[in-house]
């Protein structure tokens, strides 16, 4: 974080037009002494300019503390911690985030986790036991959440942060009624932003619990809603917040050994990263996700002392904006989501059909580390809205991989009259707007091969 200067990068924050932002504080950098806490200068310097720019914040109170005998996330301490932020951040902080992916550093003290022979379901690796950190996580949040609400009632807190399967254990454990949200942070990795990798096979449905946290073909779709049944059922959170994904514009590395292993992520063109992006928000949006936040604002700066490995280090390229200060094309794709759809609220007042042509199949398949096959599917995906004006708003794009091959052909019907309904198509890659050509078609609106890309576009209909 030593480049992240708020009062260089914050008026970038105001421009997206975006509602929200999420950084972190560290438990160790606020109470210095036990009992005493102090926010820092730094910190407190870019939540005041959030604040002036009217930018909501989720705050993650991340790390330890060692002032608590062995347990470096004691889970009092840790409350008592988060009680003096919600009265220290009155009207400037909104939501508390309880740790970051726990199943990582905060479960490794423990030696667990997935840096300690653990795996993604909260399993010890290669057995179905259940660690101890998962519960220990738990409780921690609980009480966060109970001593934050005595305090600020209106502040929210979120939490769990994991793989689904670990989301869903501690969910069934049982949560407070003041934990308000559902963390989640849905990397897609090497495919679509309509693909998530946790699609069950015979291995992994075992170490879900015996319970799948997807569809059949792995959606992003299906992992929001069924997660969310799933807390319902467990008079768990009703709200999901993904306070993390983004995909990264890194390049690949050849060192002559063709099974070398790369990790999670490829590496995909700046245009197809704004692409993605805007299809991941809109999506989200029409799925009632509470808040998305996209990975991240800067780009990192790891290996500047050798250029081969900084620019093909995938976490040196989630930015939307360079080390250099130059805006990616998926700032301009964010923007124009926060603003163009500004105001959208979902709907499902109007009936309408979408018929797609010839088929569009996925060409790099993704044959996951689970035993999972990860494919774009041959579809249009489509979400309903109303806008600010109270028109309808269909947005629609084809699910797959970003190419080069024009957009495809669908024709689409609706439920409103030919005559009197107004029909305008805004690009919302470009900004762009068209009137597409419309039939009547026995008195209802009919859109003949009408033009769906790879990128989301607005059917706007007015009368």
């Amino acid at each position: 974080m030593k480049h992240w200067d708020p009062k260089k990068y914050m008026p970038m924050v105001a421009e997206l037009g975006v509602g929200w932002i999420r950084d972190e504080v560290l438990w160790s950098q606020i109470e210095q002494s036990k009992g005493e806490y102090r926010m820092r200068w730094q910190d407190m310097e870019w939540i005041n300019l959030a604040k002036e720019n009217n930018i909501k914040v989720i705050l993650t109170v991340a790390g330890g503390s060692h002032f608590y005998g062995d347990d470096y996330f004691d889970p009092d301490g840790y409350a008592a911690l988060c009680a003096y932020l919600a009265e220290e951040l009155k009207g400037k902080v909104q939501v508390l985030e309880v740790q970051n992916e726990p199943f990582n550093h905060y479960s490794s003290h423990y030696g667990e986790g997935t840096q300690k022979g653990g795996d993604w379901y909260g399993l010890r690796h290669g057995t179905l036991n259940v660690e101890g950190w998962v519960d220990h996580y738990r409780v921690t949040l609980n009480k966060a959440a109970d001593a934050v609400k005595a305090v600020n009632p209106e502040m929210k807190v979120i939490g769990l942060g994991s793989f689904p399967a670990i989301n869903y254990r501690q969910i069934e454990a049982g949560l407070s009624p003041n934990v308000d949200g559902i963390v989640a942070h849905p990397y897609s990795y090497r495919v679509v932003p309509e693909i998530i990798p946790y699609k069950d096979n015979e291995k992994t449905i075992v170490k879900n619990g015996n319970r799948r946290v997807t569809d059949e073909d792995g959606t992003f779709a299906s992992f929001v809603e069924m997660q969310m049944d799933f807390s319902a059922k467990h008079h768990g959170p009703d709200e999901m917040w993904l306070t993390e994904w983004g995909y990264t514009n890194f390049r690949e590395r050849w060192d002559g050994d063709p099974d070398r292993w790369g990790g999670n992520y490829w590496g995909f063109n700046e245009y197809a990263v704004a692409v993605y992006a805007q299809r991941r928000f809109v999506e989200g949006l029409g799925l009632g996700v509470e808040v998305s936040v996209y990975y991240s604002l800067l780009d990192d700066n790891y290996n500047q002392d050798d250029r081969i490995r900084a620019e093909s280090n995938s976490e040196n390229h989630f930015g939307l904006i360079t080390k250099d200060d130059e805006k990616k094309p998926v700032f301009g794709a964010i923007q124009k989501v926060a603003t163009l759809m500004n105001g959208f609220t979902v709907s499902d007042e109007l009936s309408y059909q979408i018929e797609k042509g010839k088929p569009r199949l996925d060409s790099t398949p993704v044959h996951w580390w689970s035993g999972s096959t990860l494919e774009a599917l041959d579809a249009i995906r489509s979400y309903q809205f109303k806008d600010a004006d109270g028109s309808t708003v269909i947005a629609l794009w084809s699910m797959e991989r970003v190419g080069d091959r024009s957009a495809r052909a669908a024709n689409v019907s609706v439920d409103l009259p030919f005559e009197g309904t107004e029909v305008e198509v805004i690009d919302l890659m470009n900004g762009k707007t068209y009137s597409p050509y419309t039939e009547d078609r026995d008195g209802q609106l009919y859109l003949p091969s009408f033009a769906v890309p790879s990128h989301v576009v607005l059917l706007r209909l007015s009368r």
